[in-house]
């Protein structure tokens, strides 16, 4: 989709919505990368600087129909402008309140919209992706429609389980005549959520989820990496993420998460992975003007039956990796409480099977947002 066509989506929807009854809310803000690209330290990868814009439009009408908008933005300075990327996404859904075999419901379908661009630079290289020297530097890019239906049940005054079911349809810039596989699939999900809370100060939710994806026209790889011919590749993938909150006092908590996510393909299980993921953030509201949080984050993503190689890379944007992130952050208000000043912090060191995705970066950010 062209671009002019998604700004003209986006002022169709915006035409009859008056913004004086909207949530709109956005940051600009500066900082610094020393490793854009997640390369591993024999590059020699190089530091840049980076602006980001974000906004974000939120309309709800009184009959329940609601519309949203929003962009991110990210650009680099021109020795590392490969690293530039930018999300747009367009929202509409109706939402409704009912009861579900006597409990209070709240209904919600909808659709929505997204846009991702960024330029595939290859873990390899460190240069722009190519395939036989021919350069694929949209290899990634996707444009994404999904359409979902939900449902909120109030079961206690303490607990609620959320039921969501989407399907969604991806398409990617098309490298067929280049030899490279179609990327083009669509998914459908069904996730369930149950949320609870054992005491006033402490909140519990578990979420199980199924997803399958058939690819338009993706052949299946055997375990040695080479394409089955008249295959058509599928997913089976199965979630499951428990959270644990606690309300350590009137101004801080504590959240401690665990997830476990596999993902099975139809044929010899060359693109089988599991991830297991942990987790803890601390927040603590210093005052009505002053706030920090900290998230401290463990992950270990690998390929069950196959090792990261060229072929992987041009078809997967993560290959096998484990390791942990640190983030930071701080937020003062200014003036008026719906416009703060932030400054945010980032560690992250992976570790591989293979050194190509063995790197650590930190990113050092301040901005200024807002509600409007």
């Amino acid at each position: 989709m062209k671009k002019s066509v998604i700004v003209l989506a986006m002022t169709t929807i915006l035409a009859p919505v008056h913004l004086a009854h909207a949530d709109v809310s956005g940051s600009v803000s500066l900082g610094y990368d020393d490793n854009p690209f997640k390369l591993r330290g024999s590059l020699d990868p190089d530091g840049a600087m980076f602006s980001e814009i974000e906004l974000d439009f939120d309309h709800k009408t009184e009959g329940g129909l609601r519309l949203k908008l929003g962009a991110d933005v990210v650009k680099f300075e021109s020795d590392a402008d490969d690293a530039d990327s930018y999300t747009l996404g367009a929202g509409i859904s109706y939402e409704f309140d009912g009861s579900f075999f006597g409990k209070d419901t709240e209904y919600s379908f909808g659709a929505d919209y997204r846009r991702r661009d960024k330029t595939y630079v290859s873990r390899t290289t460190g240069m722009i992706g190519d395939s036989g020297g021919t350069p694929t530097p949209d290899r990634f890019d996707s444009d994404t429609f999904s359409l979902f239906a939900r449902a909120d049940v109030e079961l206690t005054d303490k607990a609620e389980f959320r039921l969501t079911v989407d399907g969604r349809d991806r398409t990617y810039e098309d490298y067929d005549s280049l030899g490279l596989t179609n990327l083009d699939h669509r998914q459908w999900s069904v996730e369930g959520r149950l949320t609870f809370e054992p005491s006033p100060n402490q909140e519990i939710s578990g979420q199980l989820s199924f997803s399958k994806r058939d690819y338009d026209d993706r052949e299946g790889r055997d375990l040695l990496g080479v394409l089955i011919p008249g295959t058509s590749l599928e997913y089976e993938m199965r979630s499951f993420d428990l959270r644990w909150t606690i309300d350590l006092s009137d101004n801080q908590d504590i959240r401690f998460s665990y997830g476990h996510d596999i993902r099975e393909d139809n044929l010899s299980g060359y693109y089988d992975t599991t991830t297991d993921a942990v987790g803890v953030r601390y927040r603590y509201r210093a005052s009505d003007r002053r706030r920090f949080d900290a998230d401290l984050s463990y992950r270990d993503y690998s390929y069950d039956n196959s090792a990261p190689d060229s072929v992987l890379e041009n078809e997967e944007p993560i290959s096998s990796k484990e390791g942990y992130r640190l983030k930071l952050g701080y937020e003062h208000a200014l003036g008026e409480r719906d416009t703060w000043l932030f400054v945010r912090g980032s560690y992250e060191d992976y570790d591989s099977v293979d050194d190509v995705y063995v790197y650590d970066k930190m990113v050092f950010q301040v901005g200024v947002m807002a509600d409007f």
